[in-house]
């Protein structure tokens, strides 16, 4: 992975779905829509991802389901993103650790740049370290 592409998918917290970058049919959604978040309920991704989610379904008069899938870092709910039908009716609210997993936890059953397509930024938490 080229390091500009690294470090854009670093700052990127993005709905992403396979199949994402094919036109998706007028009467999308006919269907409930899912989004995965690969992290526990309650922090900050859970939160985006219900708030998200409730102004879609009022949107779109369709069901918008959150489902925390947590585990190993994040890679528990991407697979099971990776290994939903393309239709774009299974979503991934991801942050960094999608791309620290492969340097940390070595081959992963899923590519994100390939297995992936980034939809829209959703926002960027300042971090900081600080000592006394």
């Amino acid at each position: 992975m080229k390091l500009p592409r690294l470090l854009a998918l670093a700052t990127l917290m993005s709905l992403g779905c396979l199949g994402a970058g094919q036109a998706l049919a007028q009467d999308y959604p006919s269907r409930a829509v899912r989004i995965i978040v690969p992290y526990g309920t309650g922090g900050g991704s859970d939160i985006l991802a219900r708030q998200i989610g409730a102004r879609l379904q009022a949107l779109w008069g369709q069901g918008v389901a959150v489902d925390n899938r947590a585990g190993a870092s994040g890679n528990i709910g991407t697979e099971a993103v990776v290994h939903a039908a393309p239709d774009g009716y299974t979503l991934l609210l991801q942050n960094s650790t999608m791309v620290v997993n492969p340097a940390v936890n070595g081959k992963l059953n899923y590519d994100p740049e390939k297995d992936l397509t980034p939809i829209m930024l959703l926002g960027l938490t300042p971090v900081a370290l600080v000592s006394h």
